[in-house]
């Protein structure tokens, strides 16, 4: 297994200081990936918009498990029962 902190410059950038790295205190966001098993499979359309707009979805396979401050939210390709994150909602001046 390989880990690696990409996200770290993206999230100073945005002045997020709550992750991009994997210390105590920290949300500790990663992907643990099997590289030997990554695939792409091929891309779907399906359903599950607002007003029955469809959408598209590209699964993977060997992602091996997805955390969210710590807690992981898929393991083997399947959805946790686990919703540690919130929505981040930023504001847009109506002038620009």
């Amino acid at each position: 297994m390989w880990c690696t902190c990409s996200v770290r410059a993206t999230r100073r950038t945005w002045d997020c200081t709550t992750g991009g790295t994997i210390a105590p205190g920290k949300k500790a966001d990663l992907n643990l990936v099997n590289l030997d098993r990554l695939t792409l499979k091929l891309p779907q359309i399906v359903p599950g918009l607002p007003t029955g707009g469809r959408h598209m979805v590209q699964r993977a396979e060997g992602y091996v498990a997805t955390f969210d401050s710590g807690q992981a939210v898929t393991e083997n390709g399947e959805i946790t029962a686990a919703r540690p994150g919130r929505w981040v909602r930023t504001t847009r001046d109506a002038s620009s």
